[in-house]
C-alpha cells in the first residue's frame, strides 16, 4: 500500500500469555497470528520493559572500479540475533531456555520444602529449540516464529536490593531446511 497509513504503524506489546514462548526443536510453528500457542511452546513470563530487539546483520565488501566508482556491494554473510531480558529467574522453563534444558532439575515441593531448582552452569552447548515472539497494537498482531535459534550469551547476572535480578539475552536464530531464519506472520486487524 502506498500513503500514509496509521493503521500500519507498530508499537507491539506482549499478550497476557506473554511475549517470548520456547519449545523443543522440530515443534510446529505457528501459521498465523491468532491461534493460541500451545504445548509444546512454553511461555518464559515477562519481558524486560525494553522488549525484544531483532537485528539483521549483512556484512559489505564494496568493490570500486579502476578510478573509484562503487560498482558493487558484496554480501560476505547474514545473521539474525535478538536481544532481550527475561525477568523471572526463579521459573524453570526460564533457566532451561538460558542454561540449557538438561542443566537444570526440578524437584516437587513437599511438606517441609518448597520446589527446588538446581541449575549447572558448565561450558556444555545450549541446546537449539524454537522460539516464538508475539505481541500486538491496536487491531494488529504479529509473531516472529524462530525454527532454530539458541541463547548464545548472558550478560552480566547481577544480584542487588535496588533492581531486578535478569537473564539479559542474545538469541541467535539459525536457517532451517528452506534457508530461513525467522518466519514473520503479521495482521492488521482491518476486516473487509
Amino acid at each position: 500500500m502506498a500513503g500514509n497509513t496509521v493503521a500500519q504503524t507498530l508499537a507491539a506489546s506482549p499478550n497476557i500469555t506473554g511475549g517470548a514462548w520456547r519449545a523443543p526443536l522440530g515443534s510446529t510453528l505457528p501459521t498465523d497470528t491468532t491461534t493460541a500457542l500451545t504445548t509444546p511452546l512454553v511461555p518464559l513470563g515477562y519481558v524486560g520493559d525494553q522488549g525484544v530487539t531483532r537485528t539483521e546483520n549483512r556484512p559489505q565488501t564494496k568493490k570500486f572500479a579502476w578510478g573509484g566508482s562503487l560498482v558493487a556491494s558484496l554480501q560476505q554473510s547474514y545473521s539474525v540475533t535478538y536481544t532481550f531480558q527475561l525477568l523471572q529467574p526463579l521459573d524453570p522453563d526460564v533457566l532451561m531456555a538460558v542454561h540449557s534444558d538438561g542443566n537444570v532439575t526440578v524437584t516437587p515441593a513437599t511438606s517441609t520444602v518448597g520446589t527446588i531448582t538446581t541449575t549447572t552452569l558448565n561450558p556444555t552447548l545450549n541446546k537449539n529449540a524454537v522460539w516464538v515472539f508475539e505481541g500486538f497494537y491496536q487491531l494488529a498482531t504479529v509473531r516472529q516464529a524462530l525454527p532454530i535459534a539458541r541463547v548464545t550469551e548472558v550478560r552480566a547476572y547481577k544480584w542487588t536490593h535496588l533492581d531486578l535480578a535478569v537473564y539479559d539475552c542474545t538469541l541467535e536464530a539459525f536457517p532451517d531446511n528452506s534457508g530461513n531464519f525467522v518466519y514473520q506472520i503479521t495482521d492488521d486487524g482491518v476486516h473487509t
